[in-house]
């Protein structure tokens, strides 16, 4: 139904330009490898190496290249090298101070004085720092890969220079920088041996035909598998968004390594800007702290270009890293949480907060998850007592019985590692002060496979903001072009000649007869879209809504070839709901008060035994009573060619796992039984519930309100379709 609403003015350009340094548009996994001498002096080398977008896009990263450019080149990593070669034999090694220059800001002052556990020994790679590798997160491997028999930990690294550029000293003569090919890029991942060498390195990808950047990843072992959380953003026809929380497996190949995240197993964690839980296992099931209830939660993120106010980040602290299962018998549990104070644009260079403090903590392994110590606020100390301004930790790693590996960046531009004593840790923690003793924890969602295959298919759909009608022709224009941008033809079926659109939906005419019958569920008093399937198509139209807000107006319309019914789809066997709802809001939809039926026996009814298009769109009800005809009557979707139907992953859904099952069930049929995508439209970032209230639909679409999509049954055959029964 068309809709309107308010969104506040995007922000995708500037947050591509915030975050990577440069527009979405131009990413490219498949970059050339340069010759970084001859680029940064303008030479023929360079061009001969790189496309004409790549050229341009080098070309306007010079003048800030130069800043932070160091003089001595023959620090800065090989990028004539593959990516796999690009850390092998570098050493994670002790060092008493990082001699990357930084400007004073990024030095902490006497606030940071530390009272928690002080650091045994600081490690960092050897050669390095190597400066855009930061946030560094390491596991020990549950079993040396193979064609890696000496691999015994995992480590990953972001990449990127959109802070720390800001923070070094102008003409460092000491920093060394990733090459300018491979900022802004994919994450790196490393496998080291026992003496935390690295024995093989390549960049870290995601699975999917839609391009994507997973940022601060915790790796994380369950079951012998390697996991990663992950925040994701995915480069969509018209825009950059801002996907949540992940977490996915990571599948790694050898000789040489290639590694990526398999998007097809992935589930949701959390909202946008929920990017710090903590995993830990109970009773074996995946759980995740989300929360540190020492102040108050913000209200949930809605859009894909929100960030929230400096307010609501700063002075409250976070989860770090995954906890780290504690071997005294216990069955608790230690983690780390954070502050940073300073925040937001307002203060400096710094982007989104600075002056970091730590605490470890301790929590019940078993419900109800209360914290049971809390230790000293602390900072990892440098040799004078001085800490960097940002210090994000990553993880924790237990590697004996009394020593603990801290992973953290540094400034968002290096990567290091501390080494703590147990013992002391755990001395010094005390009870958590009175009323701070709640945490939230919730369990992982389980994956459910055909729900993935949904989610992943109508991902990249183009947005269509609320309020924003103007952007509507540009939204579906896109739409109609995914198949082809993707290349994926087992999802998708092109359509070469669109047709409307007609209120919220085009048609395609490749699949339109002469003599053509439409069904269209949910009308709102809408009716172009009825209306222009009997006059420019010539179609038999029936439109349907069981629905008092708008039924004088339904029995009044009058138009040629358009008949109406005050009759709904059932969620099953007639009169079962679908979707019962009393909309009380302005857009006047009323109860649902009519009587409703089964699709096939309102075919049965009016004696058809093909629909040539169905629509629906009846706010939420498309999943019982289309999984009601999967399980009855299969063989009547078999008997519809093109299937128009606005989805609602995160809106009206009050039916918990009931929900999830005929969503599931409905998405199996539609894959199992060959139907395609040809369009899809994302409508907004719904208000109608918080994230926190639709756990179960986290991992299938996120928060919009929905999904407009047409879906094209290739093997539809009228001459097999016989009359359903009524019965």
């Amino acid at each position: 139904m068309m809709r309107t609403g308010s969104l506040g003015q995007s922000l995708l350009y500037q947050l591509s330009l915030l975050f990577f340094g440069l527009p979405a548009c131009c990413f490219s996994e498949g970059a050339a490898i340069v010759d970084e001498e001859a680029c940064q002096s303008g030479g023929q080398a360079c061009e001969d190496t790189l496309s004409g977008t790549q050229v341009s896009l080098l070309q306007s990263n010079l003048q800030m290249m130069a800043a932070i450019t160091p003089k001595d080149q023959t620090n800065l990593l090989d990028s004539s090298k593959d990516d796999q070669q690009m850390l092998i034999g570098k050493c994670l090694q002790s060092f008493v101070e990082s001699d990357t220059e930084y400007i004073p800001t990024a030095r902490g002052d006497a606030d940071h004085t530390s009272t928690g556990p002080s650091a045994q020994k600081k490690l960092a790679f050897s050669d390095g720092p190597w400066l855009g590798m930061f946030n560094p997160s390491i596991v020990q491997l549950p079993a040396s890969p193979t064609g890696a028999s000496s691999a015994k930990f995992a480590m990953t690294m972001r990449r990127d220079m959109h802070q720390c550029q800001e923070l070094l000293k102008e003409n460092s003569t000491t920093s060394r920088a990733i090459p300018q090919a491979r900022r802004d890029s994919l994450a790196q991942i490393a496998l080291l041996d026992a003496n935390y060498c690295v024995v093989a390195s390549s960049l870290l990808t995601i699975s999917g035909a839609v391009q994507r950047l997973a940022q601060d990843i915790r790796l994380y072992v369950r079951d012998d598998k390697l996991y990663a959380s992950y925040v994701l953003w995915q480069y969509d026809p018209t825009r950059e968004d801002g996907k949540g929380l992940w977490l996915a497996p990571v599948n790694m190949e050898h000789a040489p390594l290639t590694a990526q995240i398999d998007s097809s197993h992935a589930v949701r964690l959390g909202g946008l800007e929920e990017k710090n839980f903590g995993l830990f296992e109970y009773q074996s099931k995946l759980m995740a702290l989300t929360w540190i209830d020492w102040s108050h939660r913000p209200a949930a993120i809605r859009g894909a270009t929100e960030l929230r106010s400096p307010a609501e980040r700063t002075g409250k602290w976070h989860n770090s890293a995954n906890l780290l299962q504690l071997q005294d018998g216990s069955g608790d549990l230690l983690g780390m949480m954070h502050m940073h104070t300073d925040d937001g644009p307002g203060n400096g260079s710094f982007l989104f907060g600075s002056a970091y403090k730590q605490r470890f903590f301790k929590m019940s392994g078993s419900p109800p998850f209360a914290m049971t110590g809390v230790g000293d606020e602390f900072c990892i100390q440098a040799q004078d007592g001085s800490c960097e301004s940002v210090q994000v930790v990553m993880s924790m790693m237990q590697t004996s019985n009394d020593d603990v590996l801290v992973s953290y960046g540094v400034n968002d531009c290096e990567s290091q590692v501390a080494s703590f004593a147990l013992s002391s840790i755990l001395q010094q923690l005390v009870a958590p002060p009175p009323g701070k003793e709640h945490l939230e924890v919730t369990q992982v969602p389980e994956l459910q496979l055909s729900l993935m295959d949904l989610a992943e298919t109508v991902s990249p759909a183009p947005l269509w903001p609320f309020g924003r009608d103007e952007e509507m022709l540009a939204a579906y224009e896109a739409g109609h072009k995914l198949p082809g941008s993707l290349n994926d033809m087992d999802r998708y079926e092109s359509c070469s000649v669109v047709a409307g659109t007609y209120g919220d939906w085009p048609v395609c005419n490749d699949w339109l007869p002469k003599r053509c019958t439409v069904y269209d569920f949910g009308i709102a008093n809408e009716w172009a879209f009825s209306d222009s399937m009997a006059t420019q198509h010539g179609c038999a139209v029936h439109s349907f809504d069981p629905s008092n807000g708008h039924l004088k107006q339904h029995y009044a319309h009058h138009q040629k070839n358009v008949n109406f019914h005050f009759l709904g789809l059932s969620g099953g066997e007639d009169d079962a709901p679908a979707a019962t709802w009393n909309d009380t809001s302005d857009r006047l939809y009323g109860a649902v008060i009519g009587p409703l039926q089964r699709l096939d026996r309102i075919m049965a009814t009016l004696g058809h035994s093909v629909v040539d298009v169905l629509k629906i769109d009846c706010e939420g009800c498309e999943w019982e009573s289309l999984a009601g005809v999967v399980r009855a009557a299969p063989e009547a979707l078999a008997c519809v060619h093109v299937l128009l139907i606005e989805l609602h992953f995160a809106k009206r859904f009050g039916g918990g796992n009931s929900s999830l099952t005929n969503a599931a069930e409905f998405s199996q049929h539609l894959r199992s039984n060959g139907w395609k995508t040809w369009f899809a439209v994302q409508r907004g970032w719904g208000p109608d519930q918080m994230e926190q209230q639709l756990a179960g639909w986290q991992e299938v679409g996120g928060d919009s309100c929905c999904y407009n999509v047409g879906f094209v049954n290739p093997h539809f055959d009228a001459t097999k379709c016989a009359l359903p029964t009524a019965s």
